[in-house]
């Protein structure tokens, strides 16, 4: 799974809000975190690192993911 996120990443159709969020998530990437799909449906994500959590909506990164953990 963690081939992903640069094909997710390429195909950003995120708001700058959440681009931000996303971008300050990937400045550390010594921590570990958790990606949780809370509804591949409207795309909402929660994303978990140390004591934060970020909340996402990007539907198509939330279906690419429900798609890759079926198989």
């Amino acid at each position: 799974m963690s081939g992903l996120g640069s094909a997710a990443y390429a195909a950003d159709t995120r708001t700058g809000t959440q681009r931000h969020a996303a971008d300050e998530l990937a400045a550390d990437n010594s921590e570990q975190f958790v990606v949780h799909v809370r509804d591949a449906r409207t795309g909402q994500i929660d994303v978990f690192r140390g004591d934060r959590q970020t909340r996402l909506y990007d539907r198509d990164l939330a279906r690419l993911l429900d798609r890759r953990s079926r198989q």
